[in-house]
């Protein structure tokens, strides 16, 4: 569960003031969703950093389907980085 959906809007302050003053790279101009998870706050890649589909279905109203195509190419986008590392 995630801030948002238990309730705690303390919790949800302080995540969103650690998401707007700690750079992180940017999601991708292609990533998959991309306005729909900006919609819900997921802005850039550590943003999705240990998201899941649950989560993803319920705070970026997405379908199961589009939930996993976002866990997966963010998976994708870590391990391609991790191997050029």
């Amino acid at each position: 569960m995630n801030a948002r959906s238990e309730g705690n809007s303390e919790l949800e302050s302080l995540w969103r003031y650690k998401q707007e003053n700690i750079p992180s790279t940017p999601l991708p101009l292609n990533f998959p969703y991309r306005s729909e998870l900006a919609a819900a706050g997921y802005t850039t890649m550590m943003d999705l950093d240990g998201a899941d589909v649950p989560e993803l279905r319920a705070v970026g109203k997405l379908r199961r389907l589009e939930a996993e195509s976002v866990v997966e190419a963010y998976a994708l986008i870590v391990a391609e980085a991790a191997a050029t590392s």
